[in-house]
């Protein structure tokens, strides 16, 4: 081990510096904030080779390892007073998708420094296709005082909710998908005890004050009484609540990825509006859900993204052309989850039932033994085709149900030759 830097640095950059360099040589080091007065480490924060970068971490004693401080710091951890307006943001989308972010790292019980949110806000800034163009801003301490007040945060250090004992194994909650809309939200209302899906209905509490994804719901319903049972607008809801369940999941697990929760939301009620098995000859499946979604007051970015996700989210699609699926999951990320949530309302116990409803509806001269064979043709495959960490899991518990379906019904199925 390398000798120990100075304990004091007469500044916070002299101590960056000199953690820098230690860590260069692959070990850890733990930085404190020394308290105004006290002048004793009143904060803990790691320095990792890897990121070369403040994380935050909890407060606790470190036994094993150089302590670093800074000569009466300066730092300010009190509430934000005054009761001034900060007025609009002159980023809207940015703090949209900070504050997607805050909520991913209270879940998880980590704390968020103003420097963090400062450092976060300039990477969004680099990958989000709003600003591509533009000069990143400086993000001074006016704005980030602003940004406090807009999202309501009564301190500078912003601290984790606390979460159920158990909550290690299940840290996503059955009613995460509040997280996309409201940062105020009381996550003391999380069930981590059950694994299953967010009551479809629900969701309408969520989504009552948005006119377009009202408008979207009222005609996807209306859209989908088309369709036969196996594809219905009760499919439609179960796709969105198992989208919103899986892009909190990846939130957590991925939160330096940029999520449009929109287009997640709208994706999942038009991802089968057009479908190929269904669409009528004189619509363009090419251009409908682009249409739909303009011609209610979306954004023409925002309809071509949905738009592009819908395009490629079936099955067909990625066997057909798997190179074309992966250059869309480049450009959109949230292809991943809708993708997911279809594919796992196909197979498990729901996805029985859909495929001999489909089966007996579309391909009726299979019969039921056709069906059956679908299990090992296409549904029993889609596991491992999965893109998320949690439509993995999903998806091997629903597996598992069609292996044992299919089980039990070769045991009955005995036909007279």
């Amino acid at each position: 081990m390398p000798p120990p830097p100075p304990g004091i640095h007469p500044s916070r950059d002299a101590l960056v510096a000199a953690g820098k360099e230690f860590a260069k040589n692959g070990y850890e080091l733990v930085i404190g904030h020394s308290a105004r007065s006290q002048g004793e480490p009143s904060r803990a924060n790691k320095l990792t080779r890897t990121s070369s970068s403040l994380s935050s971490a909890s407060k606790k004693r470190f036994e094993d390892g150089w302590m670093m401080t800074v000569k009466c710091a300066e730092h300010n951890h009190e509430p934000v007073t005054g009761v001034a307006s900060p007025g609009a943001s002159p980023w809207p989308e940015l703090e949209e998708a900070l504050s997607n972010w805050r909520q991913a790292c209270l879940v998880q019980g980590i704390k968020i420094h103003g420097n963090t949110i400062k450092a976060k806000a300039i990477e969004l800034w680099g990958i989000m296709p709003t600003y591509y163009d533009s000069q990143v801003p400086g993000f001074g301490s006016g704005w980030l005082d602003d940004y406090r007040r807009r999202h309501g945060f009564s301190a500078r250090t912003i601290m984790p909710v606390t979460l159920p004992k158990d909550s290690a194994e299940k840290p996503v909650p059955q009613d995460a998908e509040i997280l996309q809309y409201s940062t105020t939200t009381d996550l003391s209302r999380q069930d981590a005890e059950t694994d299953t899906v967010a009551d479809p209905n629900s969701l309408s509490l969520i989504l009552t004050d948005n006119e377009l994804m009202n408008s979207v719901k009222a005609y996807v319903r209306e859209y989908m009484s088309l369709y036969d049972a196996s594809h219905d607008y009760n499919h439609v809801l179960r796709v969105l609540a198992l989208s919103t369940r899986i892009l909190s999941s990846e939130q957590c697990d991925n939160p330096t990825i940029y999520y449009d929760t929109a287009a997640v939301s709208l994706a999942a009620l038009l991802h089968d509006v057009g479908d190929h098995k269904y669409v009528l000859p004189d619509q363009d499946a090419s251009k409908l859900i682009a249409e739909v979604l303009f011609s209610r007051g979306a954004s023409t970015s925002l309809a071509d993204k949905v738009q592009c996700i819908c395009t490629h989210v079936s099955y067909s699609v990625e066997i057909r052309n798997p190179l074309q699926l992966r250059k869309a999951l480049s450009q959109h990320p949230e292809l991943a989850i809708v993708q997911d949530a279809d594919r796992l309302d196909a197979i498990g116990a729901v996805g029985i039932g859909r495929a001999f409803t489909f089966g007996g509806a579309k391909q009726p001269d299979r019969g039921m033994r056709g069906t059956i064979e679908h299990f090992t043709e296409k549904l029993e495959r889609l596991e491992g085709m999965m893109k998320t960490q949690a439509g993995r899991r999903l998806a091997r518990e629903r597996t598992e149900k069609l292996r044992v379906f299919r089980t039990w019904w070769e045991e009955e199925d005995v036909v007279a030759v």
